[in-house]
């Protein structure tokens, strides 16, 4: 199905004229428990997703 008419203008429709947006994981460090005076006491890497504008089909 890929690289058909059908395809093509689902991804015309998508991207272009929906203007969907596309995310990335990417990792960050974040704070998984505080101390009663708002600390940082442990600290683990875990990926978030991050909002980014598309190319054009």
């Amino acid at each position: 199905m890929a690289d058909s008419s059908d395809a093509n203008l689902v991804g015309k429709l998508f991207f272009n004229i929906v203007q969907m947006k596309c995310f990335v994981l990417k990792p960050e460090t974040v704070c998984v428990k505080k101390s009663w005076w708002g600390k940082c006491e442990k600290k683990i890497r875990r990926k978030r997703a991050h909002l980014r504008d598309n190319r054009k089909f």
